[in-house]
C-alpha cells in the first residue's frame, strides 16, 4: 500500500483499487465553494458563514462620524452585523454600540450584498 498527501487531501493505492480521501470537502457549487477552496490554496483560515453571506470592510462615511452605532441604528436600517472596528491601526472586536465612530477608519461586517447596498444608500455622504 502506498500512500500520498497532500495537505488535507490524501491518495491511496492498495492492489490496484486507488481511492481518494479529504478531510475536509468544500460545497460542490456557488461562490461558497469557491471561495472555500482558494482559502485552502492560500493557506489563510477558513470561514464559512453560509452561501450569500459575506465579511466586508466598510470604509465609515461622513453621515457617520461622531454617531454611535447605535445612534445611527446601522443594524437596525441595513441588517449588517458589525463585528470590529479599526482605526489608528488597531482592530476592536465587538466595539461597543455606543462608541462614538472616528473620522478615519473601517468596520468590519458580516452581511449579504444588498445588506452592503443598503449601507451605502442610507449612509451615503
Amino acid at each position: 500500500m502506498s500512500t500520498l498527501g497532500f495537505g488535507d487531501i490524501t491518495f491511496t493505492s492498495d492492489l490496484g483499487r486507488a481511492s481518494v480521501g479529504a478531510r475536509w470537502v468544500p460545497p460542490p457549487r456557488g461562490r461558497s465553494g469557491v471561495e472555500s477552496v482558494f482559502s485552502v490554496l492560500r493557506g489563510r483560515e477558513l470561514i464559512l458563514l453560509g452561501e450569500g453571506f459575506e465579511f466586508m470592510a466598510l470604509e465609515i462615511p461622513r453621515s457617520l462620524v461622531g454617531k454611535s452605532l447605535a445612534e445611527a441604528g446601522v443594524r437596525t436600517r441595513t441588517g449588517l452585523n458589525v463585528v470590529a472596528l479599526q482605526s489608528d491601526g488597531a482592530t476592536e472586536p465587538g466595539p461597543p454600540p455606543d462608541m462614538p465612530l472616528p473620522s478615519r477608519g473601517r468596520l468590519l461586517a458580516v452581511g449579504t450584498r444588498e445588506q452592503r447596498e443598503r449601507f451605502a444608500t442610507s449612509f451615503a455622504g
